[in-house]
C-alpha cells in the first residue's frame, strides 16, 4: 500500500500488480458493514461542506475531486480510479467534506463508517499510535 500526501489530502492507493484486492470481501471477512453503491456520470458522490463521516473505495469507474472558490471557480484536484480510496479526510478529524467528489464515468463505490475504517485500520496495525512519543534511548 502506498500513502500519497498532497496538501491537505490524503489518498491511499493499493497497487499489487499480481493480485487484485477485493475490498468488499475483505470488509465483510473482518465483520465492517459497508454500503455499495452506483453513481452514474456526473453524480456527486458527496458536496464540498456536506459532513464527512464515511470512507469511499472506487471498485470501478472514475471519478474527480474539485474545490470550488469562494468566487465560484472550480479547481480539480484528483482524478480517482479502481482502487483509490476518498473521502479519508474523516479520518483525520475533518467534520465537513473540503471537496466535492462526483462521477467521470459509471462507478461503483463501497462506503465504510469512518469508526469501521479506523477500527480495521487498527487491527492491522497501521494508525495505532505505536510510534507517536517514543523517545529513542
Amino acid at each position: 500500500m502506498f500513502l500519497f500526501i498532497i496538501p491537505t489530502y490524503i489518498y491511499f492507493r493499493i497497487i499489487n500488480e499480481n493480485q487484485v484486492f477485493n475490498a468488499q470481501a475483505y470488509f465483510a471477512s473482518v465483520g465492517v458493514e459497508i454500503k455499495v453503491v452506483e453513481y452514474r456520470r456526473s453524480e456527486k458522490a458527496y458536496s464540498q461542506s456536506d459532513p464527512a463521516m464515511d470512507v469511499m473505495y472506487i471498485q470501478n469507474g472514475s471519478l474527480k475531486l474539485s474545490v470550488v472558490n469562494p468566487f465560484g471557480k472550480e479547481a480539480v484536484v484528483a482524478v480517482l480510479g479502481p482502487g483509490d480510496f476518498f473521502g479519508e479526510g474523516c479520518m483525520a478529524g475533518h467534520l465537513v467534506r473540503r471537496e466535492t467528489a462526483s462521477a467521470l464515468t459509471p462507478a461503483t463505490v463501497l462506503t465504510i463508517p469512518k469508526n469501521e475504517m479506523i477500527r480495521t485500520l487498527r487491527a492491522i496495525g497501521v494508525g495505532s499510535g505505536n510510534a507517536r512519543g517514543r523517545k529513542s534511548t
